[in-house]
């Protein structure tokens, strides 16, 4: 039920946004609602290198099968950052430097998450063929 309801409501906000602009109208006025829209999407590109930080400074203590699903959560997540700056691209006239810094800063922390995880990796593989 509740996966129907928020099924609906994102079609509905897809179909609102997806209306075409008289060219008098800029984009950042064509509704109330586009812009609330804008700027859940601004939160959450100020979020995701913030959270992904967070989560690499964690993974220090942690097992190897927890960096290896970091690794893959943090890439889906660079996927979501490129494709929400393509959406703020298209919606807002200019993207704010403050912006391109933290899509800049998560797509460092996801390399930074790799190199760890290939070092970490490594550590592992010479520690077990020392063994034998």
């Amino acid at each position: 039920m509740i996966f129907r309801k928020l099924a609906l409501f994102v079609t509905a906000s897809i179909a609102m946004t997806s209306t075409p602009v008289s060219a008098s109208q800029s984009m950042d006025t064509a509704s109330p609602f586009i812009s609330v829209w804008l700027y859940l999407v601004e939160a959450l590109v100020i979020a995701l290198p913030i959270v992904a930080l967070l989560l690499l400074v964690f993974s220090r203590w942690k097992h190897l099968r927890f960096k290896l699903q970091l690794q893959s959560v943090l890439n889906v997540s660079a996927f979501l950052m490129i494709a929400l700056g393509g959406i703020l691209g298209y919606f807002s006239q200019a993207l704010s430097t403050m912006i391109w810094l933290f899509m800049g800063s998560h797509l460092i922390v996801v390399g930074t998450a790799y190199l760890l995880l290939k070092r970490h990796k490594m550590k592992v593989r010479n520690a077990l063929i020392g063994c034998w």
